[in-house]
């Protein structure tokens, strides 16, 4: 059994820890992919006891109580399915109606892409 403290420092809401902080304090004692549930809000500045309860599931506690639980997981990624996109390929230089763009112009004023203007300096030039 270890123990931790999480430093004011790491809160997230009002008296608590952060938990992304907590999880991964969690993750770490597990090998691998991780899942890491958090039960409660983990307290700050207070003693919390890593338990290692089963084969590689651990828990974080503040005494009796179980402020978060991890445990190994594995992803299988040869069921994922790969959605298809709606657009065809097309050139970058092809937009939507099959039309050429216009080139596109660099305003040095607020550093925008507009392709439908001329910089500021070439409009007040020609006033």
């Amino acid at each position: 059994m270890q123990t931790i403290t999480i430093p004011r420092r790491f809160r997230g809401p009002p008296n608590s820890g952060n938990g992304g902080y907590v999880c991964g304090i969690l993750a770490r004692q597990i090998a691998g992919a991780a899942e890491v549930t958090l039960r409660a809000p983990p307290p700050l500045e207070t003693e919390l006891d890593l338990v290692e309860v089963g084969a590689r599931v651990w828990e974080l506690r503040q005494g009796t109580a179980t402020i978060a639980v991890g445990r190994p997981v594995t992803f299988d990624l040869s069921r994922l399915q790969i959605q298809g996109t709606k657009t065809r390929e097309r050139p970058a230089s092809v937009n939507r109606r099959g039309t050429k763009k216009p080139p596109m112009v660099r305003s040095p004023v607020d550093r925008r892409r507009r392709p439908w203007a001329k910089s500021a300096r070439t409009k007040k030039a020609a006033n």
